[in-house]
């Protein structure tokens, strides 16, 4: 005959902790043990200060009644100690979630600065960035006093893939600089086969369509400058996207001179700078200076200088530069 026991022990799933503090301003000490993680902290009554001891440090917070109060415990405590300003009260200490182990992600890094294959497969980390804008110019017949704007930066993309095959890769062409009365062009889209894309940023506006002013890729190119008004903006920076790949920053061009006034010059980053602001000239085209090419990758080209007055278009927008694929693999 088999031996049965009833009712059938059951296993305590609380994930709540109460602890009585019966005399107020009258400290208490708690060893139960409480795993790391996030939890929740109310009071009964009055108002309760909380301490949690460690190895070697201490947490403390303050709990008032009707007002929860959330403590994340990186570590197990060793006691716990709770002081109230009312008697009879009732600490409760409730778990809100457990932490979860995480690690930052290292592996084998790969570059592609070329349209063609990629032969690895498996887990992937892919970061595309498109090609970056050109820049703008202006020709002189129509008596425009504005600089021209820098092209935007190429947009940026990061995703964690799984394939299987090969996969075909495309880099964003560089948008070219503009040589005369228009917004600069463009730059391509980079693709990782049909699983990541990053388009490219925008040309930069010429002074012809009003101020100028970079279009938005990842960050905008800068407007060129007016006379009498404003000088010319530094294009913007696009930060990275995705850390763990690489910590790299992507600058825009910045905008040209108006008439006989300066470009502004590009600030730097460590993927692709974007093109200097090209000088502005009056009346003279050998005055004024094109806007400067970006260099790197996913950069925008600068707006060129305006030179006021003349026959010819003397100066050219910038080039963008063309984007780039990084892959991290083994992690």
């Amino acid at each position: 005959m088999a031996i049965g026991v009833f009712p059938v022990p059951s296993t305590s799933t609380a994930t709540a902790k109460a602890m009585e503090l019966p005399v107020a301003l009258t400290t208490y000490k708690s060893t139960d043990t409480f795993s790391s993680g996030i939890y929740s902290i109310t009071a009964s009554t009055g108002t309760i200060t909380v301490t949690f001891e460690f190895a070697s440090s201490v947490t403390t917070t303050t709990v008032t009644a009707g007002t929860p109060t959330s403590v994340s415990l990186a570590t197990t405590p060793s006691a716990v100690y709770a002081t109230g300003t009312a008697s009879s009260a009732i600490l409760t200490i409730s778990l809100s979630a457990a932490a979860a182990i995480s690690n930052t992600i290292s592996g084998t890094l790969d570059t592609i600065t070329a349209t063609g294959t990629y032969n690895q497969t498996g887990k992937l980390y892919v970061y595309c960035v498109g090609g970056g804008g050109g820049g703008a110019a202006t020709n002189g017949v129509n008596n425009f006093t504005t600089g021209n704007g820098g092209g935007g930066t190429g947009y940026a993309t990061a995703t964690i893939v799984y394939t299987t095959n090969a996969t075909s890769v495309t880099i964003g062409t560089a948008g070219n600089g503009t040589t005369n009365s228009g917004s600069g062009s463009g730059g391509g889209a980079t693709t990782f086969g049909n699983l990541v894309t990053a388009n490219g940023g925008s040309g930069g506006g010429s002074a012809v369509n009003a101020d100028g002013g970079g279009g938005a890729g990842g960050a905008a190119g800068g407007r060129g400058g007016r006379t009498s008004q404003y000088g010319p903006d530094k294009g913007g920076t696009y930060n990275s996207r995705a850390i763990s790949i690489t910590n790299g920053t992507i600058t825009a061009g910045s905008g040209g001179g108006p008439a006989a006034q300066g470009g502004e010059t590009s600030n730097s980053g460590n993927i692709g700078t974007g093109g200097n602001g090209g000088n502005g000239g009056l009346n003279d085209p050998s005055q004024a200076a094109s806007g400067g090419a970006a260099t790197g990758y996913g950069a925008g080209g600068g707006g060129a200088g305006n030179a006021r007055g003349t026959t010819t278009s003397g100066t050219v927008g910038g080039n963008g530069a063309p984007g780039i694929i990084y892959v991290l693999r083994g992690f």
